[in-house]
């Protein structure tokens, strides 16, 4: 549940038990979707400046791309993770 819910900030790997892959996972999270909203803000603004009339009719650019990318990670998880942090399967 800790996957689905919170899968995208690593929850699920740190309460099994797995920090490190936690810790990297909430990190490399937050970097993408800090990195995906100015990209799209980028373009927004670029847009802008050359005289678009309707810059966000062409949408959060990147923030699909991150939002697919994160629940593949996420689903992969859950599909292959059956230990926790020691080695005890999962019942």
């Amino acid at each position: 549940m800790l996957g689905l819910l919170f899968g995208w900030l690593g929850v699920h790997n740190l309460y099994a038990g797995h920090i490190r892959r936690g810790i990297a996972q909430f990190i490399t999270s937050t970097i993408g979707f800090v990195l995906a909203w100015v990209g799209t803000a980028a373009i927004a603004f670029l847009l802008l400046r050359i005289g678009a009339s309707m810059p966000l009719a062409f949408g959060p650019a990147f923030v699909p791309a991150y939002i697919l990318g994160v629940w593949i990670w996420v689903i992969t998880d859950l599909i292959t993770i059956n230990r926790d942090g020691s080695g005890v399967p999962f019942s």
